[in-house]
């Protein structure tokens, strides 16, 4: 098998196993479709915010995008803090909310903090 070190051959590697096409990617990035088919040629280089929205859309690390020798996968660190099960209900039911009842929700546990609570406190 032979390595891929390109831009372009990674961005070709990418559309190639993910099965979408080049005019699937512009409209869903909002690129140009010939800007794609020249980045994909070789032609031409995309900016560094292109290359940023791609690594983003295929959840690669971008360094590895450009062609370096780096894993695929960007290195995740964990941004959220150990929640209990009723702090995931009530994010599973915030996220299901309909949108008129969100302010009413916040309203009331503003009006109701915990007795122990401190002003500022999350």
């Amino acid at each position: 098998m032979h390595d891929v070190s390109s831009f372009e051959e990674r961005f070709s590697l990418l559309l190639e196993q993910s099965g979408m096409t080049e005019t699937a990617l512009a409209e869903a990035l909002v690129f140009s479709k010939q800007a794609v088919n020249f980045w994909r040629r070789g032609i031409r280089s995309p900016r560094s915010s292109a290359i940023k929205k791609i690594a983003a859309f295929f959840n690669v690390d971008i360094v590895w995008l450009m062609g370096y020798d780096v894993p695929p996968a960007p290195e995740v660190t964990p941004t959220r803090l150990p929640t209990s099960a009723d702090e995931e209900r009530l994010l599973t039911l915030w996220r299901n909310a309909d949108d008129t009842i969100r302010p009413v929700v916040l309203e009331l546990l503003e009006l109701h903090p915990r007795p122990d609570a401190k002003k500022g406190e999350a």
